[in-house]
């Protein structure tokens, strides 16, 4: 939505009282959480008695403010509608924290097992514009021309906030083709880095990967985050545990995690179709030992993983949606680095021995495939489980006031339900700025309480 004056802005809302009555839209907001475009609904769920056919309970658009069931999008990313993205970072962050310090009471001492969190990269596949945190030229290298006659070298200091940041020095020698399928095979990179880190863990321990598989396991979750050359990275935390949950053999660190898993990201490669070479890590490798009992600690390594999980490909959103068409990429608002890369990963998903990656479905993701944030099947719980616990804590909150009686427990019941989509976002631009707003204050009211629990009185 275009930014408009705030007089404007003003008049437009004024418009509700005709559009809509003011205590609709505030009813239909609170009951999505203020998603900026929610999905409406029209329909019933009706609940009865399997036995007798009584009807238990009865959700029914009908009732409803507005005669409409509004949820919320339920997007992660913060480009498309900051409120759900708020939610499920909060989600991610919550997941990844259960993972590193345990529940409340931590009865299964998940706090006091060996935890790394390291960062694995991509190989260079040529020069871009960077920054450097101590200061400093960006590329100091070689002087004279490269084969296309651009300079090799780059000599300013650039700011943080400079839109020529990770821009290839020359686009002609930049190897966009082996970056996007860096992106494309990043998900089976990371399953083999895991299978060659528990061989080497075996070994380091001194006994055979069989004999290791008996007593312990790597449980990890991890975060793609991609960087402004429109490469990614991952960022991850590996948790030592023993078999069904116990706690690993003494015997069995960090350190020792830490060693296998830098040997594995030097030895690990996956094959692509012929002509076109291999994938592996880069170079740069960084880990390290997460300190047990130490909830900072283990916060900031959620916090930090979390930030990741909401991310687009553009930080303008313009990459939010797949692209439909070739004529579609020069209209995209990205940089020209972004740009290539889109195209690149649509031309290389026309060729034969590169279908399995599905690069065309994926261009707007720089062709990195799936979710940015995935974890092992033992790390903690799982968003469903987050969000289950979330809706019974709502159902409890307005427990007794239904359409009709509340359903027995013990009782076996069988549900039906029949929903129509009316139509994804709300019903007026008034509507819009009015939740947009409501939004606006309930993000500042949870930030201000975040930051006044952290810093204390």
């Amino acid at each position: 939505m275009d930014p408009k004056p705030k007089w404007l802005q003003e008049a437009v809302v004024a418009r509700v009282a005709i559009d809509h009555a003011y205590e609709t839209v505030m009813a239909q907001g609170a009951s999505c959480g203020w998603c900026a475009r929610p999905i409406r609904l029209v329909g019933q769920t009706v609940t009865a008695d399997a036995k007798t056919g009584e009807v238990v309970d009865l959700l029914s658009s009908a009732f409803l403010p507005g005669g409409e069931l509004v949820k919320a999008c339920g997007t992660r990313r913060a480009t498309l509608c900051a409120s759900c993205s708020a939610r499920f970072q909060g989600d991610a962050r919550r997941l990844i924290l259960l993972g590193v310090a345990g529940d409340d009471d931590d009865t299964a001492g998940i706090a006091s097992r060996p935890k790394i969190f390291a960062t694995l990269t991509a190989p260079s596949f040529g020069p871009v514009h960077r920054h450097r945190p101590e200061g400093g030229p960006c590329h100091p290298g070689p002087p004279g021309p490269c084969p296309h006659g651009k300079a090799r070298r780059c000599m300013r200091d650039h700011p943080d906030d400079d839109p020529r940041l990770g821009e290839a020095l020359c686009s002609d020698c930049y190897d966009y083709a082996s970056a996007v399928l860096f992106n494309a095979t990043l998900s089976e990179l990371w399953r083999r880095t895991m299978i060659y880190s528990i061989r080497n863990l075996a070994r380091l321990a001194g006994c055979s990967e069989k004999t290791l598989r008996r007593v312990a396991r790597v449980e990890y979750v991890k975060v793609v985050e991609l960087q402004r050359r429109g490469v990614a990275h991952v960022h991850a935390v590996l948790r030592l545990d023993g078999v069904d949950g116990a706690d690993p053999p003494p015997d069995l660190s960090a350190g020792l995690l830490i060693a296998a898993l830098r040997r594995a990201a030097r030895e690990v490669r996956v094959p692509l179709p012929a002509g076109h070479g291999e994938v592996r890590w880069g170079t740069q490798f960084d880990a390290a030992a997460v300190l047990p009992g130490i909830e900072a600690e283990a916060r900031r390594a959620a916090n930090y993983l979390a930030k990741y999980a909401t991310k687009s490909a553009a930080d303008s959103g313009a990459l939010d949606h797949r692209v439909r068409s070739e004529d579609q990429i020069d209209r995209i608002d990205v940089s020209p680095q972004i740009r290539r890369m889109v195209a690149t990963a649509w031309e290389l998903g026309a060729r034969p021995e590169l279908a399995y990656l599905r690069l065309r479905r994926w261009a707007h993701a720089l062709g990195v495939r799936g979710h940015f944030l995935t974890k092992s099947r033992r790390f903690s719980t799982t968003f469903g489980a987050l969000r289950a616990i979330r809706q019974e804590y709502r159902k409890a909150q307005t427990k007794g006031v239904s359409n009709t009686s509340q359903s027995d427990d013990d009782r076996e019941v069988v549900r039906v339900s029949d929903w129509e989509l009316v139509a994804q976002g709300w019903r007026s631009e008034a509507d819009a700025l009015l939740v947009a707003s409501r939004a606006r204050s309930v993000a500042d009211a949870r930030r201000e309480a975040r930051l006044a629990a952290e810093t204390g009185p």
